[in-house]
């Protein structure tokens, strides 16, 4: 079998205690043909020079492409996007690594199949690379797009760090937008509506990284609130009113306060709530009403 060129790109912003194990198992890979490259966002750590000795005592060649100045996760990945002139794109962080049989059979699945994107299960680490578990992100069944899609809406399993596309994907919807938190997610919801095919590998094929600490509240109420916006986005046909009305409604009785992110889309949507969005426009009536038992 013919084995096309994968490209590999690897994303850091201070991962250097990573970045070796990374890389080792890049050059442990079973697959015979990947283009390496390799992208850096003005880490403030040594991640360049770690990356610069690997390369060198392992007389891998890769392209580079390291910031002087930190200019974002979308702009580092479109960046390097545009170098890859694999068939195929695996973009991962420099704090994951693959199992040895990762591009191998994924390859091996686009090669049979008509998919645009694969991804598949992957081990939690913690950060001595210790397995926690052997499906980090949950997989449930579907048998087609549709299924998919509703699954998706009630959240999210697929994760960029376990997925891999055609670069022909990005030729047809567009490179990453930086404005968007979640460009996974983002991602997938657009490639569904564009009719794209999605596949699922029920294999463990990559070391996912849990670090230490848990996510702030600061930081869940904005992923909160940009994982409804990207709802609100994709639903064009309103199927999922239901669900993102609910999670709207959560969101309200949990005091978020960053439902203005979704002030202007949640407007267009012709599902909306109108008492919804008239909290959301002013939240200082929000406690008064969750007093009164009103939401």
């Amino acid at each position: 079998m013919e084995n096309p060129l994968v490209t590999i790109v690897v994303v850091s912003y201070n991962h250097s205690k990573y970045i070796k194990e990374n890389l080792d198992s890049i050059k442990k890979q079973s697959y015979p043909n990947i283009e390496l490259i390799i992208g850096d966002d003005a880490s403030l750590d040594n991640s360049v020079e770690v990356f610069e000795s690997w390369l060198q005592a392992n007389q891998y060649s890769a392209i580079t492409n390291f910031h002087k100045k930190n200019t974002g996760l979308a702009t580092t990945l479109n960046e390097c996007i545009g170098l890859a002139n694999g068939k195929y794109i695996k973009l991962i962080a420099a704090d994951d690594f693959f199992h040895f049989d990762y591009i191998k059979n994924c390859v091996a699945l686009f090669e049979t199949t008509n998919a645009d994107l694969i991804y598949t299960k992957a081990y939690g680490v913690d950060e001595n690379s210790k397995i926690l578990n052997e499906d980090f992100f949950g997989s449930p069944e579907f048998k087609n797009n549709k299924e998919l899609r509703a699954l998706l809406y009630n959240g999210n399993f697929i994760s960029g760090a376990a997925f891999i596309v055609r670069k022909s994907v990005y030729n047809k919807i567009g490179y990453y937008q930086r404005d968007v938190l979640l460009e996974d997610y983002d991602l997938v919801l657009k490639m569904l509506n564009s009719g794209l095919v999605i596949k699922y590998l029920p294999q463990s094929l990559l070391y996912y990284r849990r670090h230490d600490g848990n996510i702030t509240k600061t930081k869940f109420d904005l992923l909160q609130a940009h994982t409804i916006a990207t709802k609100i986005k994709y639903d064009i046909h309103f199927e999922f009113d239901s669900v993102i009305n609910g999670n709207i409604l959560k969101q309200l009785k949990q005091l978020n306060p960053n439902l203005g992110l979704i002030k202007k889309g949640y407007y267009k949507y012709k599902k909306r709530k109108l008492f919804y969005y008239l909290l959301i426009n002013k939240p200082f009536l929000i406690k008064s009403f969750i007093k009164l038992r009103l939401i």
